[in-house]
């Protein structure tokens, strides 16, 4: 067969996988050209652990390899999977072994040839730097010491907008011999971060910002009686009055600042008319979090509610397709989630008082759970909630429980018209059942570590990640320590806990295809909730209650408390921490382009470089089961 016929054959393999599919087609010919074609028959080996790394990695043209350490199956690779990447990552010798399982057919791509689309190509790196090529376990840190391109803009304010001009009305400036210490006094009593040097005509000399009086004041390098024009960073940035929001930007990016002198003409040779930071910029974002929540607070009716929920919708899409870390986003969500169920309290209390209820002489606590309870709800999926007040003395008994069920009535009513779903299983505090005293609850939880049935490790899964949103702290932390005391005097519970934990196991069917609902609405879709997120917030759970860490609800922050711990699993414990950010993206994404929750998602929609990814996943739940099955012994444990 011609030479040239193979070169094009694997020229059109290379081209239709990751990464060489995101490299440009002439340069996926010069890999093609340089690339070897390796037969390899069943039970051989391609390379051995501890081998030194060699001047090709590999990509699975037709066959399957198995990745071996010592005598344990860590991975397979099938068609269009890379693997031995260790001599394009780093010099080291190969921490596993690549055993054909079948007849395998394995193009090998020269790592000189390749090198510079690493180096050049951001999403290729991205492949690497995410572990997605079977690299023998390399680490980001080990294999990723890139950045990456994000999107700039954070804008739903039109950027052809012309820049306000109540955005830059309030100007701080002084002369040039004005002391160090008078123009931090003038920045503290306006409270902003910059002033403006100004010559007699009114015009930009310069600018000194907080950091520069950090830099030079506050190390002690300069006396508090410098003159500013010592310090000042000159000569300033302009703009004119009629510049759009896109142009201002722009300057600063163009400049590396982060102010923005407005003046009469644009030019440093005006009038120096206001100053704009890059803050002011943020500020005009529509859906800002600090803007959302103060119009959550200031909002009047429902429909607001309603709307400013579906506005964090869409800051959510924009901080996902901009790259910001998916914790941030949680965090910033799960604020405006507490402000819009504190305001619906609010709301609720104002609306029994119109109508006659007697405020209890109990306090409440509006307990979150769940996914809420873990503050990682970005997407608007079912409500998990309850409540529970202080014991009333006993001649007031029914009325409390009666202000507190018509109380948490309202609540989520106005929670289900900001666009949330009515809990299946009624976890509601709108069920009498979970909006009870402080001693009803103490005994529900008591029933459920004594008696850990079925049933009862349900509720726990849903009721053990509770969190204080609104009212009183101290009694949701009066129950966590009844817990923890129950806990240590019902220990084989953590046994069924851990056991519990183990009924989602890795979800692939070995290799090659995902496990698929069989019936039913969702056929032929992915349960990424089920099969995925459930075993990692189920495993984080356990740990962290066997950790003693009452306080920590979120499932990576329960990764990265139980690793303190627990040095010898904490790099898997970091990874398992960083797989659940991902399939948080994941489902967050799919639920925003499907117009719901997310949880169920068609495989074929996802990328390739997804579906690699979650192929990596199920491998870190399984080595954390495995932590489960080990610390507990469940191989030998019988419910």
């Amino acid at each position: 067969m011609p030479s040239n016929t193979i070169q094009h054959r694997v020229y059109e393999f290379l081209k239709e996988h990751p990464p060489f599919s995101y490299c440009s087609a002439e340069f996926v010919h010069q890999l093609a050209a340089m690339s070897l074609v390796q037969y390899y028959p069943p039970d051989e080996i391609i390379f051995k652990e501890g081998d030194p790394p060699a001047t090709h990695f590999f990509i699975v043209q037709q066959g399957a390899v198995c990745l071996r350490k010592q005598d344990e199956l860590i991975d397979i690779c099938g068609e269009g999977d890379v693997f031995g990447v260790r001599s394009l990552i780093t010099q080291q010798n190969y921490v596993l072994t690549a055993q054909a399982q079948e007849e395998t057919l394995v193009y090998a791509v020269s790592v000189q040839q390749f090198r510079p689309a690493l180096k050049d190509n951001s999403q290729v790196a991205l492949f690497f730097a995410s572990g997605l090529a079977r690299q023998a376990k390399t680490t980001v840190e080990e294999a990723a010491p890139w950045s990456f391109p994000q999107e700039t803009s954070l804008f739903t304010t039109p950027l052809q907008q012309a820049l306000p001009p109540a955005t830059f009305d309030n100007l701080l400036y002084c002369a040039s011999d004005t002391s160090l210490q008078q123009a931090a006094q003038q920045m503290s009593d306006w409270r902003v971060g910059s002033i403006i040097i100004t010559s007699a005509a009114h015009h930009p000399l310069g600018i000194v910002t907080d950091t520069d009086l950090r830099d030079w004041v506050a190390t002690g390098k300069l006396p508090l009686n410098t003159p500013v024009s010592k310090v000042m960073s000159q000569p300033v940035i302009t703009a004119g009055l009629h510049q759009t929001i896109a142009e201002v930007l722009i300057r600063m990016m163009q400049h590396n600042v982060h102010h923005i002198c407005m003046t009469k003409d644009g030019s440093p040779n005006s009038e120096a008319l206001g100053m704009v930071s890059n803050r002011d910029l943020l500020l005009l974002q529509e859906n800002n979090p600090a803007i959302l929540l103060r119009e959550i607070y200031k909002a009047k009716v429902v429909s607001q509610l309603a709307e400013l929920r579906d506005r964090a919708e869409t800051m959510i899409q924009q901080y996902i397709h901009q790259g910001i870390a998916i914790r941030t986003i949680s965090s910033l969500i799960t604020v405006i989630n507490d402000a819009l169920i504190a305001k619906s309290v609010t709301w609720a209390q104002e609306d029994l008082k119109k109508q006659g209820y007697a405020t209890p002489s109990s306090d409440f606590c509006w307990l979150s759970l769940g996914s809420e309870g873990r503050e990682e709800q970005l997407l608007r999926t079912d409500l998990d909630n309850a409540l529970v007040y202080h014991d009333p003395p006993t001649e007031e008994a029914e009325v409390t429980k009666e202000y507190y069920l018509a109380l948490s009535e309202r609540v989520v009513d106005t929670l289900v018209e900001c666009g949330f779903a009515r809990c299946p299983a009624e976890v509601m505090a709108s069920n009498p059942k979970w909006c009870t005293s402080l001693s009803d609850w103490q005994q529900q939880f008591k029933h459920w570590i004594q008696v850990p049935d079925t049933q009862s490790l349900l509720h726990a899964a849903i009721f053990f990640d509770f969190r204080t949103t609104v009212g009183d702290v101290a009694m949701a932390e009066t129950i966590r320590a009844y817990i923890f005391d129950q806990l240590e005097s019902e220990s084989l519970f953590m046994n069924h806990l851990a056991n519990n934990a183990l009924l989602n196991p890795p979800p692939l069917s070995f290799f090659r295809k995902f496990v698929l609902e069989k019936s039913g609405e969702h056929e032929d879709s992915f349960d990424i909730k089920r099969r995925a997120m459930m075993p990692l917030t189920d495993a984080a759970r356990v740990l962290a209650y066997e950790a003693h860490l009452p306080e920590v609800t979120n499932t990576q922050r329960r990764f990265q408390e139980v690793a303190k711990s627990d040095p010898a699993h904490a790099s898997l414990y970091q990874e398992a921490a960083d797989a659940y950010d991902k399939l948080i993206e994941i489902r967050t994404r799919e639920g925003l382009n499907q117009g719901d929750s997310g949880r169920y998602i068609n495989p074929e929609a996802l990328s390739h470089l997804e579906r690699e990814m979650l192929r990596s996943i199920f491998g870190v739940i399984r080595d954390v089961q495995q932590v489960l099955r080990h610390r507990f012994q469940l191989d030998f444990f019988r419910r």
